[in-house]
This record gives C-alpha cells, structure tokens and sequence, in this order.
C-alpha cells in the first residue's frame, strides 16, 4: 500500500513523489513508469493514453511523460527490473492449467474446430446445430 501522507513535491505540477521517492501522477495511484509502460507497449499517443485511461487529465499525461523523459535512465532502468521480476515469477509459477491444447478429442485437431467454426457463422450453412455440437466436443477434456 502506498503512503501518500506526505507526498514530495516535484518540479513537475501534476507529478509527486512518494515516501519511496517513486513518481506518482497526483491525485492517482498511476505511477509514471505505468503510464509510460501502456504507452511503449501499444505505441499509444498521449490522446490514446487519456482515451484508455480518462480519469487523467491531458495535463496529466503530458506531465507524466515529460517526467519520463527527464529521467528516463533510470526509469527504464525500473521497467527493465519489473519485465525481469515478471519473467522470474512466471518461470516459478511453471505452465498454466489453462495452456492445454483446446482439442482434447482423439482425432480431431485445431483446424477442424477453426473449420467447423467459419461454417457454424457461414449465413447459409443448414446443419449449425451440428457443428456446434462437433465443437463443444472437441473443447471437453477427456
């Protein structure tokens, strides 16, 4: 939890920092290096990131970048040490129970359910029920 009791002020109007000295857009939990980490992640403009994210104001965003770019050694430095901490959990965690192959049926593979799926929405296809019933199968486990 963050404790934002008594926030230090930056040169930045709408960027604080916290008792961790961690850049914080003020009046949010958003830290910048978030902000930041969305913008490089899908190549978001600013009006895009206030689109997506429109409890920060323009001001806001464009501080918070601004901010990024005065100090980006070091906050790329802390996007790099997240995506490892990441990475190390994920290894840890191992495969998910959610990963398995969707085709669990013997004979049928991936690309018949595909198959079976453009001609369950083809409009003039007769035997949907069918089809459905084919894919339903093929997404049960054994």
């Amino acid at each position: 939890m963050m404790n934002l009791t008594n926030p230090a002020p930056t040169t930045y109007e709408q960027i604080i920092l916290d008792k961790q000295s961690v850049p914080l857009i003020e009046g949010t939990t958003m830290k910048v290096v978030e902000l930041v980490m969305a913008q490089k992640a899908h190549g978001w403009s600013p009006e895009e990131l206030h689109f997506q994210h429109p409890y920060l104001s323009m001001s806001q965003i464009h501080s918070a970048l601004a901010y990024y770019w005065e100090h980006k050694e070091v906050l790329d430095a802390d996007i790099k040490r997240r995506g490892q901490y990441a990475e190390e959990m994920r290894q840890e965690a191992g495969p998910s129970p959610n990963n398995r192959p969707l085709c669990t049926r013997p004979g049928i593979n991936c690309q018949s359910c595909f198959d079976n799926l453009q001609r369950f929405f083809h409009p003039l296809h007769q035997q949907r029920q069918i089809v459905l019933h084919k894919i339903f199968l093929c997404l049960l486990p054994l």
